[in-house]
């Protein structure tokens, strides 16, 4: 497990160097807040009341995962797995997730935020979209690793 962990710390420090830098950026722009280890990703919990960004939501970059939760709550574990799958996104696509991956989901998160009502009332869900259902899915398959590896160490 821990030769998986610097492998995937090793390859988001190169191949995702640029998201994992503006991550590293972003984690110390927000200042003082629970942090820990979500599979091989550093999270960041930060309580949205807190941050002085109105707009701003869970994000993924590199091996940085930042997601919402008010103060002694616990982060929602579907947010925490959909974030980890954008990572894995990041080790596929390298230099290219910003582009491939960021701006559309991004822009996506925009829009479905702004036409929540409608969207919900039609049935759409934000994982529908590319590249939301891709992520979803790598952070399904990658949470269910983790926990068949801790299984077998018991």
């Amino acid at each position: 497990m821990l030769l998986l962990r610097l492998f995937y710390l090793l390859l988001q420090c190169t191949w995702g160097f640029l998201q994992s830098l503006l991550g590293f950026l972003l984690l110390l722009a927000l200042g003082k807040q629970r942090h820990m280890w979500h599979g091989f990703a550093l999270m960041t919990v930060f309580d949205l009341q807190k941050v002085r960004i109105s707009r701003f939501g869970c994000i993924s970059l590199g091996m940085f995962i930042f997601v919402t939760a008010r103060e002694g709550c616990a982060p929602d574990p579907g947010i925490a797995a959909h974030e980890y799958g954008h990572t894995f996104q990041s080790l596929l696509l390298g230099p290219l997730y910003l582009f491939a991956v960021g701006i559309p989901s991004s822009c996506w998160a925009l829009r479905y935020r702004a036409h929540y009502a409608e969207y919900k009332a039609a049935g759409v869900a934000y994982t529908s979209r590319y590249p939301e259902g891709w992520a979803q899915n790598w952070g399904d398959w990658a949470m269910r690793a983790h926990a068949r590896r801790a299984a077998k160490k018991k």
